[in-house]
C-alpha cells in the first residue's frame, strides 16, 4: 500500500487576526497591531470512535488461530496487525526496544517514511487479582527512512505524526478492580501528535490517513463521538535575530515579575552559558493578568536556541520564541471548539512580547515553516499599559535597593552590586575575586537580595536573580534596576574609585587569612567579619525542625542555593548508608 499525505492540500488556512471578541480583565485596553503570522507549530490532541460495532470480517490481517478478535473496530486492526508482523520484529538500536516495521513507504510530501508500531500495557483490563489481564494500547509512529533505505530510528521527522490507539469496552477494569470510566463510548480512543497543525481537524485527517495506509481501515468521521473531541497541545512560534536574545529575555522575565506582582501562579526558569542565555520560559494559567485573553489555559511563553546551535546552519542557530498550550492527555484539555480561541491567544502573546521587546518585523528570521518578514499579516489585539505597571513595579523595590547598599555593617553588599552593575552578568567567582568576600558569604547575600522575606520558593522578584546554566550566574531582575543601581551607588558613595574597591577586597582577603585555623575549607566558609562565619559553622539542626521539607534539600542543592558540605547525614545507625554498589 502507498500513500500521499500532503500536509497543505486539503488543510483550513491561519484564522485571521483582528477585531475578534475574547474575555480579558476588566479595565484592559488593547489596540490592533499586525505582525507576520506565526505559523501553528506542534499538536496534540485524541477523539474517539464508537466503532465497536464493524465486523471484524473487515479485518484483513490473520492473527492466529487462538486469539479472539471480536469487531472490526480500530484497536483490533492495530492488534491484529501486530500480531500478524510478530515475525517481522526488528530491534531499534537508539533505545534496544522492539519494534514493527508495518510500512517503509508512506509518503509525506512525495517522501517515503516508515511506520513502525510498538505496544505496551494500558490502564484497563479485564478480571481480578491473579485473573487479571490488561489490554495493551499500541503506538504507531513515522519514522525518517535514509538514501540508503535505513530507518533513522535516532531521529523525528520534520512532518512527525503518531497516534496511540487504545481500547474503550465496557467492563473494563484497571488493576485494582476498579471500573474504568468510558465517558464517550465504546469503540476505540486515539491520541494523536503532530506537527504544523492549523486547525484541530488535521489531527482526524492525518490519523485518517495513516491508519488507511498500514491497516486498510476506513476512518469515518461519523462515527467520531462529538463530545470526546479534545486538545491539549498547540503551539506557535517566531524566530527572530540573536542580536534580540537578550532583549526578549528581559521581556518574558519582566513579565514573570509582572504576574508576580498580581499574585498570579507562575513557574519560571532560565538556563545559561558563558554568560549568555539559552532559555527563558515562563508556563502560568494567569496571562489574563497582563491583559491577554482569560480562557483558564496553562500556557508556556519560551525562547530558546536549538540544542546544539553551533552544528547547525543559518537560519536554524537563531533562536525561537514560542507559545504552547501545556495540557495532559488524560486529564486538562480543550474542545475542538477551543482552538481557534486558543491559538489566537497564543500569537497574541508571542507577538506581544515581540513589539515590548523592540523587536521590529525586519528583525525576524524565515525558517522552513516560518515566512519570516515576508509572511501573511497577521493582526492581534495588543495589550496597553505595560510601561505603567514596571514603573509601578520596580519603584516599589527602590527604596529596598538603597537599604541594602547602606548597610552600616558591610560594604560587601555594595560591592557586589557594584559588580553586578559594571559586569552586567557575573559568575560567583567574579564577584570572589572583584570583592574579596567569601564565597559562602557572597552566596548568602546573593540569596537574600533574590528571594524576598528569604523564601525560595517566592515567585516575588527580588533585585538580582540567579539564572541556572553550567554554572550559576547573577544579574539583575530587571534593565530598571541598572539605571536604578547606577543612582543608587553613585549617591551612597560618590568618591569611589577603583583603587579603594581593591583596597577594600584586599583587606577581606587578609582578614579572612589571618583567621584561617584548620585548613583551605575554611577560606569558603568565612564571613566578611568572620564571626558570623563561625556561628554559621556551629549552627547545626535537625531537619525535621527546620521550616521546610526534607524532600526540598535536594532542589536547594541542584539550583545552587544550599552547598553538598553544608549537609551531614549520620551512617553510624544505618549501616545500609555505607554500603556501596
Amino acid at each position: 500500500m502507498s500513500s500521499d499525505a500532503s500536509r497543505s492540500a486539503s488543510e483550513p488556512t491561519v484564522v485571521p487576526g483582528g477585531d475578534y471578541d475574547l474575555p480579558r480583565n476588566e479595565g484592559i485596553e488593547t489596540r490592533s497591531k499586525t505582525y507576520p503570522t506565526p505559523p501553528g507549530h506542534g499538536g496534540g490532541g485524541k477523539f474517539v470512535l464508537n466503532d465497536a460495532s464493524r465486523p471484524a470480517g473487515r479485518i484483513p490481517f490473520d492473527a492466529g488461530e487462538n486469539r479472539n478478535i471480536p469487531d472490526g473496530s480500530l484497536y483490533q486492526h492495530a492488534r491484529a496487525a501486530h500480531y500478524a508482523h510478530e515475525d517481522e520484529i526488528v530491534v531499534d538500536p537508539t533505545e534496544e526496544k522492539e519494534r514493527i516495521v508495518l510500512s517503509r513507504d508512506y509518503l509525506v510530501d512525495g517522501v517515503p517514511h516508515a511506520v513502525v508500531q510498538t505496544d505496551s500495557r494500558w490502564r484497563g483490563g479485564r478480571g481480578k487479582g491473579s485473573n487479571y489481564r490488561p489490554f495493551y494500547k499500541y503506538d504507531v509512529t513515522l519514522k525518517p527512512i535514509d538514501h540508503e533505505g535505513e530507518i533513522e530510528w535516532s531521529k523525528t521527522p520534520l512532518n512527525a505524526l503518531s497516534l496511540k490507539i487504545q481500547p474503550q469496552y465496557d467492563g473494563m477494569v484497571n488493576s485494582d478492580g476498579n471500573d474504568v470510566n468510558l465517558p464517550f463510548g465504546t469503540g476505540t480512543l486515539v491520541h494523536v501528535q503532530t506537527t504544523w497543525v492549523e486547525h484541530p481537524e488535521a489531527l482526524a485527517d492525518r490519523a485518517a490517513d495513516l491508519v488507511a495506509h498500514v491497516f486498510d481501515y476506513d476512518l469515518d468521521e461519523d462515527e467520531i463521538s462529538e463530545q470526546s473531541k479534545g486538545f491539549w497541545k498547540a503551539e506557535t512560534h517566531v524566530r527572530c535575530d540573536d542580536a534580540k536574545t537578550d532583549d526578549l529575555v528581559h521581556t518574558i522575565r519582566q513579565s514573570a515579575d509582572l504576574l508576580a506582582e498580581h499574585a498570579a501562579d507562575v513557574d519560571t526558569t532560565g538556563l545559561a552559558s558563558d554568560g549568555n542565555w539559552l532559555e527563558a520560559k515562563i508556563t502560568t494559567r494567569d496571562w489574563r493578568q497582563l491583559g491577554f485573553p482569560d480562557l483558564d489555559a496553562n500556557i508556556l511563553l519560551k525562547l530558546y536556541y536549538t540544542d546544539n546551535p553551533e552544528a547547525v546552519s543559518y537560519p536554524f542557530d537563531q533562536p525561537k520564541i514560542e507559545a504552547a498550550l501545556m495540557g495532559n492527555p488524560n486529564g486538562d484539555n480543550h474542545h475542538w471548539d477551543e482552538w481557534d480561541d486558543i491559538m489566537r491567544a497564543l500569537r497574541e502573546i508571542v507577538l506581544s512580547h515581540l513589539v515590548w521587546a523592540d523587536v521590529g518585523v525586519t528583525d525576524l528570521v524565515g525558517d522552513d515553516v516560518f515566512g519570516g518578514p515576508t509572511a501573511e499579516p497577521y493582526t492581534w489585539q495588543h495589550p496597553e499599559g505595560r510601561r505603567w505597571w514596571l514603573r509601578k513595579h520596580y519603584e516599589s523595590l527602590v527604596p529596598e535597593l538603597y537599604r541594602e547598599v547602606t548597610k552600616p555593617n558591610t560594604q560587601l553588599v555594595y560591592d557586589i552590586l557594584d559588580t553586578v552593575r559594571r559586569h552586567g552578568t557575573v559568575t560567583y567567582q567574579t564577584l570572589m575575586e572583584e570583592t574579596g568576600g567569601a564565597y559562602r558569604t557572597i552566596r548568602k547575600h546573593v540569596s537574600r537580595l533574590t528571594y524576598p522575606d528569604d523564601d525560595p520558593d517566592s515567585d516575588e522578584p527580588g533585585i538580582l536573580k540567579k539564572v541556572q546554566g553550567v554554572q550559576t550566574w547573577v544579574a539583575f531582575s530587571s534593565r530598571f534596576f541598572e539605571d536604578a543601581a547606577d543612582d543608587a551607588l553613585d549617591e551612597v558613595n560618590p568618591d569611589d574609585t577603583p583603587e579603594a574597591k581593591s583596597e577594600r577586597a584586599d583587606k577581606r582577603r587578609e582578614d579572612r587569612q589571618e583567621r584561617q585555623q584548620q585548613n583551605d575549607d575554611d577560606l569558603e566558609e568565612s564571613d566578611d567579619d568572620g564571626r558570623a562565619d563561625r556561628r554559621d559553622r556551629d549552627d547545626w539542626r535537625p531537619i525535621d525542625t527546620l521550616p521546610y521539607s526534607p524532600a526540598n534539600v535536594g532542589q536547594f542543592i541542584a539550583r545552587g542555593d544550599l552547598e553538598a558540605q553544608d549537609v551531614k547525614v549520620r551512617i553510624s545507625a544505618y549501616d545500609w548508608l555505607n554500603a556501596t554498589g
